[in-house]
């Protein structure tokens, strides 16, 4: 029992599976003697992996449900932000404004884990101005994504900035579901503008 409670323990990425061998390694310490050993030492080493498995993955989903609602971000009752703040690229919203360190692909596809929202009114390189989900079914491919991401942005770039988007020399890059997200249920596209350079204020037209 002490080995499958110190195996238990070590996945401790899985939390319950870390919180069954912490209670099987304190079985195996309150059922062993001075006289009868049941594996007192690896039942020990077990609940101490475990302890800090478990705070390690604390830690870790504390800090992702921050980036889900940004950290020192705040929002007006509007939804607008009115301070800067790091968030998922899940959590940004139609109307954020926002940098990005991250070289953006020639392709346009872009996968980034976090960006910088700051107002509007401060300088910023993109601004996201239309966002939609695309229809349920089998994975299409990466291709198919892509264009139906980029028919779906340019689609609502006229409303927006008030050119043409075959003719526009503003810069689009599309957020879009890859293959991994979108098995968990992910088809939302964000589509969000830019000038190339940092800017303050809207480019909506």
């Amino acid at each position: 029992m002490a080995t499958v409670a110190l195996v238990l323990c070590c996945i401790f990425f899985i939390p319950l599976a870390a919180i069954v061998g912490i209670g099987l390694a304190i079985a195996v310490l309150v059922k062993s003697t001075p006289t009868r050993n049941y594996g007192t030492g690896k039942a020990v080493t077990g609940i101490a992996i475990g302890l800090c498995g478990l705070m390690i993955m604390f830690g870790l989903f504390t800090w992702l449900a921050t980036l889900e609602n940004g950290t020192n971000l705040d929002r007006d009752q509007d939804g607008a932000a009115t301070t800067s703040g790091t968030v998922l690229t899940t959590a940004l919203r139609v109307g954020d404004c926002f940098n990005n360190d991250t070289e953006v692909p020639e392709s346009e596809v872009v996968m980034v884990g976090t960006v910088k929202v700051v107002p509007c009114s401060e300088s910023h390189q993109w601004e996201a101005y239309h966002g939609f989900k695309l229809e349920d079914g089998q994975w299409p491919g990466d291709m198919q994504v892509g264009r139906l991401a980029e028919g779906g942005c340019a689609e609502a770039f006229q409303g927006f900035t008030g050119e043409s988007y075959h003719s526009s020399t503003l810069e689009v890059i599309y957020f879009l579901p890859v293959e991994q997200s979108w098995s968990e249920g992910d088809r939302r596209v964000l589509c969000t503008v830019g000038t190339g350079a940092l800017r303050a204020g809207s480019l909506r037209g």
